[in-house]
């Protein structure tokens, strides 16, 4: 489409039994015969959430993601800026609260303000909290399995993302949201994020997202990625030396871009 101009759209939408709905988007460019996008909906009974509570009691990780996070690594503006905190952040696997409460307005003055399948800016930020998972890296999605929607729209619901692949640059990943009862109240299933504009690891680096990033790189190095977490002050203590054992190891480490002392 030429910048600028405008193209009519139509959403058409079909019942298929009680709890199922399928939608599509069509488009004046091509006379409205072509389905542009295509999304089956369902709506399970509550039953089909309940999940096991989660253990509680971990302290925040220490960032602040309206100071270090939203503005640099996190480019949404304020409307999607619903991250509140991490209890838990690696490479593969992160957990963050996430507001339901909207800060302005999505329409115009005089239009209504309800939305009909929940919260769009703590939908977005149920995404893109995964983006500390691949500190290095710009993750946009590409697509989603199956996702199942909550209408919810206040308070705040913890998020729970668990990478299950990777292929390349793009990452697929499960995500579950609860609420305060540790019950699931949305999901997603195959989330597909592609990376873009990769960095080269040499920062600046807000201090905890150093972790995810080593974890990744590391894995690259050894059979498996071990889980860490950078932390100030770690250099300030003196190491023992370095014995036969772990030599290869350290030396394997100068391949994460420069030589560096890692501990």
């Amino acid at each position: 489409m030429v910048p600028g101009a405008s193209t009519p759209i139509r959403v058409a939408a079909l019942v298929i039994d009680e709890d199922t709905v399928e939608a599509v988007i069509r488009s004046g460019e091509t006379g409205f015969q072509a389905d542009h996008f295509r999304a089956t909906l369902r709506y399970p009974t509550a039953a089909a959430f309940r999940a096991a509570r989660t253990e509680g009691g971990l302290p925040p990780v220490p960032i602040d993601p309206s100071r270090d996070l939203y503005g640099g690594i996190l480019f949404q503006g304020k409307r999607f800026q619903r991250l509140l905190c991490y209890d838990r952040l690696a490479a593969k696997y992160c957990e963050a609260r996430i507001s339901l409460t909207q800060v302005a307005p999505w329409f115009g003055t005089f239009l209504p303000q309800d939305t009909l399948l929940g919260d769009l800016g703590a939908r977005d930020a149920f995404m893109h909290s995964i983006q500390c998972c691949v500190p290095n890296a710009t993750l946009l999605p590409v697509g989603v399995r199956r996702l199942t929607p909550s209408v919810r729209t206040e308070g705040q619901v913890t998020m729970y993302a668990t990478e299950l692949s990777r292929t390349g640059d793009t990452f697929l990943y499960d995500v579950d949201v609860r609420d305060g009862a540790g019950e699931v109240v949305e999901r997603w299933e195959g989330l597909k994020l592609q990376a873009v504009r990769k960095q080269d690891g040499r920062g600046p680096w807000v201090p905890v997202l150093l972790g995810p990033y080593l974890e990744r790189r590391l894995e690259e190095v050894l059979d498996q990625a071990p889980p860490g977490r950078a932390r100030r002050g770690a250099g300030r203590r003196r190491l023992p030396s370095a014995n036969a054992a772990s030599r290869p190891r350290s030396r394997s480490a100068g391949r994460l871009g420069r030589r560096e002392v890692v501990r």
